[in-house]
């Protein structure tokens, strides 16, 4: 024990400092965000994210890690020419998927019982399946093609 103290110790003054947990956590974002290209990339997608201007409803802690993921999502699909498209989030985590009605009380912590139609998802699913209907839409009008959905 004493000897692993002091091997730890010599390092610190050494210069040898341990990754923080904020280094880790971009690394995984990094590798996220390549996954979510690759993806889009092989099944021949656009790739929606929440635009991080307008993140507002995280604790400041937190913000830069959304915004850390869109901005390395659009570095790497431009590497890989994949088409990325940026929405608003606002009500993405209260509005049902299927149907399209938006209520604060469908959404509880992890689980998102819809209000209007009964069925039950996790939130998160639900809010990643409905930026992508808000990108697929307003991708869509800023082209001028019409849609039979949505």
């Amino acid at each position: 024990l004493c000897r692993q103290r002091d091997k730890n110790a010599e390092r610190r003054r050494q210069g040898h400092h341990t990754r923080s947990t904020k280094t880790e956590f971009r690394q995984r974002l990094d590798v996220e965000a390549r996954r979510a290209v690759n993806v889009s990339r092989a099944r021949g997608w656009n790739l929606v994210v929440e635009s991080p201007k307008v993140l507002a409803n995280l604790r400041p802690k937190l913000q830069w890690a959304r915004s850390y993921f869109a901005r390395r999502a659009r570095q790497i699909a431009e590497e890989e020419e994949v088409f990325v498209w940026e929405v608003s989030p606002a009500y993405t985590s209260q509005t049902c998927a299927i149907c399209g009605h938006c209520d604060r009380r469908s959404r509880v912590k992890s689980v998102f019982q819809r209000t209007a139609c009964g069925s039950r998802t996790h939130a998160d699913i639900n809010a990643a399946r409905v930026i992508a209907r808000k990108g697929t839409v307003s991708i869509l009008k800023q082209f001028g093609i019409q849609s039979g959905t949505g």
